[in-house]
Parts: C-alpha cells; structure tokens; sequence
C-alpha cells in the first residue's frame, strides 16, 4: 500500500510538506518526508526559509497495525531573519520515533506520531546593510539532543493489494 500525507503542524509554522510512504509488508513502512518554503517580506528585514527531508523506517505492532516504532533520519537548510540579524546554516541528525494512526475512513487516516533524537547544526549569523549581507559569526556549531520531530498529520492511503479479501491497511 502507499500513502500520501502532510503534517498540519508543520503548516501552522508555514511549512509546506509532503510525504509518501510505501508498505511493502502489513508491518514495514518506508517513509520519506520533505518540505520547503521561501518567504521574504517587502522590507526585507525578515524572511524566512527552509527546506528539509526526513527518510524513516517504520514497523507497525498491535493486532491492527495502528501502533508504531520507527529510526528516522533528517537533513536540510536554513535561513531566518526576523529582525537586524539571521541566521544560516544547515542541519542533520537522526533519531527514534513513535506514534499512533487514527482510521478516520477507507482512505484517510488521522497519525500522531514524535520522535526523540540527535540534531547538529552548523550556521552563521549576519546583517544586512545596504541589500548586502553582512556576516557576523561564522562556523557556528549546536549539538542538539531532544524532539527531533512532532506530527499531526492527514494522511490519504491511495491504495492497496487485498489479504484475506480485505484491503490492507
């Protein structure tokens, strides 16, 4: 089975995403994440954009398969400016998730779902002067270990083969 999903949480930080995950087995997902947003206001003073992907390898437990455990990985870019300075840089870490689906219908499912890992950043600060950047620090370094990922996602199941002449969820 395959299914298409978007997690509203990231759309409430005005991230838009996408995802597809594709079960080979009635316990195994392969799931692959990734979002990207380009915003820049008029006064330039703020902005704020982004992109990540985020491969993860389920397996669902339980007599319905609703539960799962997962490892997930995480990459991506980044550049916030909401003010006199920004911040660039990148991110990748990875890390072990969890979470339950909600069967809303045939084809929708509701998925709550959080995932505890490692994040490394690697970024610099600037300002801007006269429409040029102008850079502050650079080669700066995080090591972040905590929530590495968080879902309320919708998720649409496109289709499936039968087992036991019933669709697989």
């Amino acid at each position: 089975m395959t299914s298409v999903r978007t997690n509203l949480l990231y759309w409430l930080v005005a991230l838009p995403n996408i995802g597809v995950e594709y079960m080979p087995t009635a316990s195994l997902g392969l799931l692959l994440d990734g979002g990207w947003n380009h915003w820049t206001w008029r006064d330039e003073n703020r902005q704020y954009r982004t992109w990540f992907v985020q491969p993860e390898v389920r397996l669902y437990t339980g007599a319905d398969r609703r539960w799962f455990l997962g490892l997930e990985g995480h990459a991506g870019q980044f550049n916030f400016k909401f003010g006199d300075a920004g911040s660039q840089g990148e991110t990748f870490g990875g890390g072990a998730t969890g979470g339950y689906r909600l069967r809303l219908g045939e084809r929708f499912d509701m998925e709550f779902s959080v995932g505890l890992g490692y994040s490394r950043l690697k970024y610099e600060t600037y300002v801007r002067s006269h429409n040029f950047m102008v850079r502050r620090e650079d080669g700066l370094k995080r090591n972040f270990f905590g929530p590495t990922r968080a879902g309320i996602s919708l998720v649409w199941k496109t289709g499936g083969r039968r087992q036991n002449g019933n669709e697989r969820d």
